[in-house]
């Protein structure tokens, strides 16, 4: 059962701004990396100056998606930091 719920399908939805969300489908087992790599893949869009942000927090790219608390449906925002001062 344990191994089940690791390998649970989650629903993840990247918003940036007023731009539609873009759906990614992962795996609660899989790192942050990886999700965010999806997401980069389907949205064509490799800006490394994009923080991702959960739960008011930044993702780390370590951990997976069940450590980092994502559950289906939720929303990763996507916040530019290129020419923010302090960045």
């Amino acid at each position: 059962i344990q191994n089940q719920q690791n390998n649970e399908n989650l629903n993840v939805n990247f918003k940036e701004g007023s731009k539609n969300n873009i759906l990614i489908q992962c795996l609660a087992n899989e790192k942050i990396s990886e999700i965010i790599q999806k997401y980069r893949h389907k949205s064509n869009d490799y800006d490394k100056t994009k923080k991702f942000i959960y739960n008011a927090k930044e993702l780390n790219p370590n951990k997976t998606a069940k450590e980092s608390n994502l559950i289906n449906a939720c929303v990763i925002h996507i916040i530019k930091t290129k020419d923010v001062k302090g960045a």
